[in-house]
């Protein structure tokens, strides 16, 4: 072989092999950039549905976001996926699903929008549009549409539905986290009316209902702090059969009591195994309910476990007269406090209350009432703006210094050095 012959093509082999390089990694930049671009317009509808602090001029969100609001009207929907019964051979594939979901949207709606931006939370797609108002028949027309093709795709997965909500369409970017509120709400009618339908908001009716939520919220927070069982599960059976025709307002109160649930355990140090994965799972349970039997049976079930789990730790942790005293003093640590007055009110001996005590909790009497007015008094140092001196007589320490001194004593620091460093 001839040693300059050789040497030419391999040299036109390398040219060629560069430019193929160059050429695919330029391909690879592009898909980049696109990938990128979708996340941020994913982004910022997010962002506007979870009322973070966004800019209102569209000069700014085009720079920012590279999006650009040229129509004049802004409408949400929301799609919601529900799988049925035995739908395990759809959940692997359920991603592509959601994206084909996203692909039918934007072919039906694209002829008539400026706009078209969309995230997705689990089981929901949220969309928003931007259109011009003279194409506002247009774009029901093809929202229509969409829910048809979307339902004929659904359809070839056995016990998957599609439910769709239709907010109002209003004039201002910021008003579009408004009507994807009411999309949403919108399909929490499938609870009472069915899956695969379109809701439309608008059409829905403006029923309210008159409820003592101030009532309702006490009587669950006691249960909660009691672990009251049996009057939790009477509450929800009085809530589910006066809220029986309003799905939109018991599905938005279901999510309150379940947090109201986690808030009260965390008030009083109660540790619930897996908190933030149990917190998820009832949110989802009752998003993903299809009826009104299948939201009360989840809202019921879910809590009642977990508080039979922690009523089933307490009794190993402590004796029924200490259970007993620990919520006495809860309830009175403002007032004046001995081991007499506690052992008064719960029906027992102070000399057996004090050795039953120290035996079940570690502290004797008097520790566990400073350690509880201490942990009061830290909350308050750090969410309020009272003084030291009132925060002391709002835990019951008639003493401001004393009062200071037992701060020092289980904290570490003095009071005004606790709230500059976590006030």
């Amino acid at each position: 072989i001839d040693e300059s012959e050789l040497n030419d093509v391999l040299v036109k082999l390398y040219s060629s092999i560069q430019k193929e390089r160059v050429q695919h990694s330029g391909l690879q930049v592009l898909e980049e950039n696109s990938r990128n671009k979708e996340t941020i317009r994913k982004l910022f509808l997010s962002r506007l549905y979870r009322e973070f602090d966004l800019p209102k001029e569209t000069d700014t969100i085009s720079r920012d976001y590279g999006i650009s609001f040229a129509g004049d009207l802004f409408q949400g929907a929301v799609v919601k996926l529900d799988l049925l019964g035995d739908a395990s051979k759809v959940e692997g594939d359920f991603e592509s699903i959601q994206s084909k979901i996203v692909s039918i949207f934007k072919q039906s709606l694209n002829p008539y929008c400026c706009e078209i931006l969309y995230f997705q939370d689990h089981s929901i797609l949220y969309f928003g549009v931007n259109f011009e108002s003279r194409h506002r028949k247009h774009v029901a027309d093809a929202l229509k549409l969409f829910f048809e093709y979307a339902k004929n795709y659904t359809e070839l997965f056995a016990g998957l539905k599609i439910t769709v909500g239709i907010g109002n369409g209003y004039p201002s970017v910021a008003e579009l986290k408004k009507s994807l509120d009411e999309a949403k709400y919108a399909i929490y009618c499938r609870i009472t009316m069915g899956v695969d339908r379109i809701f439309w908001h608008s059409k829905l009716p403006a029923n309210s209902v008159h409820l003592e939520r101030n009532t309702l919220f006490q009587q669950l927070r006691k249960d909660f702090d009691l672990m009251d069982v049996a009057d939790y599960q009477k509450c929800m059976a009085n809530l589910f059969s006066t809220l029986a025709f309003y799905p939109r307002e018991l599905v938005e109160l279901c999510i309150e009591i379940a947090d109201l649930f986690f808030e009260c355990n965390r008030r009083l140090g109660n540790e619930i195994e897996d908190e933030d994965y149990q917190r998820f799972s009832i949110h989802q349970g009752i998003l993903n309910a299809v009826s009104l039997t299948q939201l009360r049976d989840h809202m019921v079930d879910s809590v009642s476990q977990i508080m039979v789990k922690q009523l089933d730790a307490i009794k190993k942790k402590n004796a029924k007269p200490v259970r007993e005293a620990i919520r006495f003093i809860k309830e009175h640590y403002n007032e004046h406090l001995d081991l007499e007055r506690v052992a008064e009110a719960i029906n027992f001996n102070p000399v057996y209350i004090s050795n039953v005590f120290k035996k079940e909790t570690g502290e004797n009497f008097i520790d566990y009432v400073n350690k509880y007015r201490i942990e009061v008094a830290k909350e308050l140092l750090r969410t309020s703006n009272d003084n030291i001196n009132r925060i002391s007589n709002s835990v019951g320490f008639n003493d401001s210094k004393y009062f200071a001194k037992l701060f020092r004593k289980y904290v570490g620091l003095k009071p005004s050095e606790y709230r500059n460093i976590y006030g």
